[in-house]
């Protein structure tokens, strides 16, 4: 009784009726930094009658993680017996197979003495492959490329023409919806900037989406979260497309909403989008009154050793804002690669150079390195050195000379490292318009402000007696 019960009920399934969902509405994907995206959309279809059915739901990526497929029908008393991932189906090596295993008549072009002619025979496929070998009704064998090679018609077995799932239901008549949440690997997402030097700056934020998971997504509504969510890496990777670009430049009166989310930050796109096989880039800041302030800085350690002859250092340009409402700023920022431009004095827009920052909360600041100033040097020369043979007394005097020969008065910086370990002493001939603070428990930093073409110096004295 129990053979026939089950004998029924798989032949009530290889009979069951297959049902190809409608198009996509209310689509949405949340793009994370770290090459993965979440998925939801909906679609409808109609059964034709009670029972049994296959859902087919075409259009998903290969790069989708099975495991993490939700299927939610709208008829809650839908049952969901199974599901399954194909990819492409209806491909040359499918329909090789497929004929092949079925010893089914094919037409091919057969090649003759003359090479500009070709003849059209019937045969079967033996073997497939880079080259397929053919037997024509006469028992020839050809070997022949994939081009040579005519299938009388698409069995109506392959009817997939895209990455599917399909599910094995047990539904009742009529309309219904199903809604599919998924994982995709493949899809991440950056923030790149531009930063334009004026008396305050011009900071505009973009959002680029790479998309290699084999799909385009028409219509979507796209979210981005900045941080980095937990992965295990190993599974389903994605393959590698041709990228292109599209840049839609929104409206400055439309903004990008954040929102802090789950300990991450959740920006929203205030507009559908399409995110197509390749790189989009979509503005999501647009900030044009931002206060920032410049100055030269060199980082450099106090000799506890000695030191032959002047050492020349060049001094990093930095450009500094503080992340608040009251500098023009005042929201989370992802992190990225800002690059900086400014004016010259006929009103020509140059690049400065490019820095990355790391994810940059409110209310802290952003410090960029857009490069080396040419013309503001630093000479470092050692004109006293003492020690005792165990190097528990270290005495060193050193002269920093820090000239300036840029056409403004710039700020200096000079970060001072030291070995804080002991009994130590540090004091300095920093006065005027040279200030000395206290950073850390091993940092001094030295803030001159130097006048145009001027230079200044002082010493620092460093004692160590242990």
């Amino acid at each position: 009784m129990k053979i026939l019960l089950t004998i029924f009920s798989l032949t009530v399934m290889l009979f069951a009726q297959k049902v190809f969902v409608g198009p996509p509405y209310q689509r949405s994907i949340t793009v994370y930094s770290n090459s993965i995206a979440f998925v939801q959309e909906c679609k409808k279809f109609e059964l034709n009658k009670n029972g049994n059915a296959y859902i087919i739901y075409e259009g998903v990526p290969n790069s989708i993680i099975i495991d993490s497929v939700l299927p939610e029908f709208s008829d809650k008393s839908t049952l969901l017996y199974s599901q399954t991932f194909e990819k492409n189906r209806v491909d040359s090596t499918t329909l090789l197979k497929y004929y092949k295993k079925r010893t089914l008549p094919i037409k091919f072009f057969r090649p003759t003495s003359n090479v500009n002619e070709r003849v059209l025979s019937d045969g079967y496929i033996l073997s497939g492959g880079s080259y397929v070998t053919i037997k024509d009704k006469n028992g020839k064998i050809y070997l022949l490329s994939l081009k040579d090679i005519i299938f009388p018609a698409l069995p109506k077995e392959l009817t997939l023409t895209k990455p599917s799932l399909t599910w094995k239901i047990n539904g009742k008549k009529g309309k219904q919806s199903v809604k599919l949440s998924y994982l995709a690997r493949g899809i991440k997402w950056k923030a790149n900037y531009t930063l334009n030097l004026e008396k305050k700056a011009k900071l505009t934020g973009w959002i680029t989406i790479d998309n290699n998971s084999g799909i385009s997504y028409r219509d979507m509504k796209i979210y981005c979260i900045a941080g980095n969510v937990n992965i295990i890496r190993g599974i389903n990777r994605a393959s590698n497309m041709m990228l292109k670009s599209a840049m839609p430049v929104m409206s400055d009166k439309l903004s990008v909403k954040e929102e802090s989310f789950g300990g991450f930050h959740l920006y929203e796109i205030p507009f559908k989008e399409d995110i197509e096989l390749g790189s989009k880039q979509i503005k999501f800041i647009s900030k044009k009154s931002v206060k920032y302030d410049e100055f030269a800085k060199l980082s450099w350690n106090i000799p506890v050793y000695p030191l032959r002859g002047a050492k020349k250092y060049s001094f990093s340009h930095i450009i500094h804002m503080k992340n608040i409402k009251a500098s023009g700023l005042g929201l989370p920022l992802p992190k990225g690669k800002v690059r900086v431009y400014k004016k010259d004095k006929s009103d020509n827009v140059h690049f400065m150079g490019e820095s990355s920052i790391g994810q940059i909360p409110v209310k802290d600041d952003i410090y960029l390195n857009v490069g080396k100033f040419f013309d503001i040097k630093a000479k470092i020369k050692q004109s006293v050195f003492k020690a005792s043979k165990n190097r528990h007394y270290i005495y060193s005097k050193t002269n920093i000379k820090i000239s300036n020969e840029d056409e403004k008065t710039r700020v200096i910086k000079l970060d001072s490292f030291y070995n804080a370990f002991g009994n130590y002493k540090i004091k300095s001939s920093c006065r005027g318009i040279c200030k000395e603070e206290n950073i850390s428990s091993n940092l001094k930093r030295f803030t001159i402000i130097l006048s145009a073409h001027k230079s200044y110096d002082f010493d620092i004295e460093y004692e160590l007696d242990n």
